[in-house]
């Protein structure tokens, strides 16, 4: 009884299950997949893909990679595609092209993060409704439910998430 009752608890305030919907994580995650998310204690870290609350009134919540946190400074070139923060290449699963890194928001680059920020876009930055649009901008990290750690299903793609 005591160790279903840790399960339980553990289930309930350290780690979630989240159904990915959409494309906007191809290659790193695809339609259907279902993730294993970290939420306790979580701070996002650069690189680092996370699960964001549906509250942020862009539909449901939503699953995109960390960019950039608060205090770095990002810069989308719109002439050759190129991420970069705080002056290194940003390095993703999916290589930079100007046609999936074009910045559509009123944000200027190079910006800084705000403090209790983050910037976050999809693997697939092409099909991806991310910070670089102005109804999804910055995101608050109070709004963070955690880290996706593991794709847990289908069962025959059970893997540890990079």
């Amino acid at each position: 009884m005591v160790a279903l009752s840790v399960v339980i608890l553990l289930f309930i305030f350290v780690f979630k299950t989240y159904l990915v919907r959409g494309s906007s994580m191809v290659p790193t995650l695809t339609e259907g997949n279902r993730v294993y998310v970290f939420c306790a204690f979580y701070t996002p870290s650069q690189g680092d893909v996370v699960i964001m609350d549906e509250r942020l009134q862009i539909g449901d919540s939503i699953v995109k990679r960390v960019v950039a946190t608060e205090g770095q400074v990002i810069d989308i070139n719109n002439e050759t595609g190129e991420i970069t923060v705080d002056g290194v290449p940003f390095v993703s699963p999916i290589p930079t092209t100007l046609y999936n890194c074009v910045s559509n928001s009123s944000i200027t680059y190079p910006t800084t993060v705000p403090e209790g920020y983050i910037f976050v876009m999809g693997d697939n930055r092409g099909n991806s409704f991310d910070s670089r649009y102005d109804r999804v901008g910055f995101i608050d990290i109070r709004d963070v439910i955690g880290r996706a750690i593991y794709v847990i299903s289908p069962v025959d793609q059970f893997r540890k998430i990079k």
